[in-house]
């Protein structure tokens, strides 16, 4: 067992299910929008900083200060714009999830995020024969283009408590389910369909 996940284990908790993203396309038709928008976004903001710094560029005064300035306001759209990528990598290779007989478990990177199973009902979405999205609690709430970035963080409200966890694009979900008390599963090729939990 990964050893994360082995050290996040409360005393005498035992393991039901644990898995880990699948290999997903970064450009799935879900996300497509939201990636592009964001590299136009960026593109716009350093092209506009170009703009602006031209002329003293070729009037020979742009200063140092004028220059810290724009790698500053050009540093916040790259990382918007390399996040995308990152939180892949990181879903893909440095995230573990867990259903125990008590808890459902994500640990991404190192941080553990964990809700208790009572009364917690969980949601699975974009099932596309072979994965899956399974939200619990407050996350069935995301919008589904937010899922990436809320599966890295969990989803909290208003405070630092976690409302709300996302295992994304786990294979293989009809096993998953197997281990919740209580699951919605919506089918994507079949639009607004609910299939109780198997």
């Amino acid at each position: 067992m990964e050893k994360r996940l082995q050290a996040a284990l409360q005393e005498g908790e035992q393991v039901k299910w644990s898995g880990r993203p699948a290999q997903f396309r970064l450009m799935h038709s879900t996300y497509r929008s939201a990636v592009v928008l964001t590299w136009l976004m960026s593109a716009c903001v350093v092209l506009l900083v170009g703009y602006f710094l031209a002329p003293y560029y070729l009037n020979h005064t742009l200063t140092g200060d004028m220059l810290l300035a724009a790698l500053v306001m050009i540093f916040m759209p790259t990382m918007l714009s390399v996040r995308p990528l990152l939180d892949k990598r990181t879903l893909e290779k440095e995230t573990v999830y867990a259903v125990t007989d008590r808890r459902a478990i994500a640990v991404v990177k190192d941080d553990v995020m964990a809700m208790p199973l009572e009364d917690l009902k969980a949601v699975a979405k974009d099932w596309d024969g072979t994965c899956a999205n399974l939200y619990f609690g407050k996350a069935a709430e995301v919008p589904v283009y937010k899922s990436r970035v809320y599966a890295m963080s969990g989803v909290r409200e208003y405070t630092d408590e976690l409302n709300g966890l996302i295992f994304y694009h786990v294979e293989e979900p009809e096993a998953l389910v197997r281990c919740l008390p209580e699951v919605q599963l919506v089918r994507s090729d079949v639009s607004g369909r609910i299939f109780p939990a198997v």
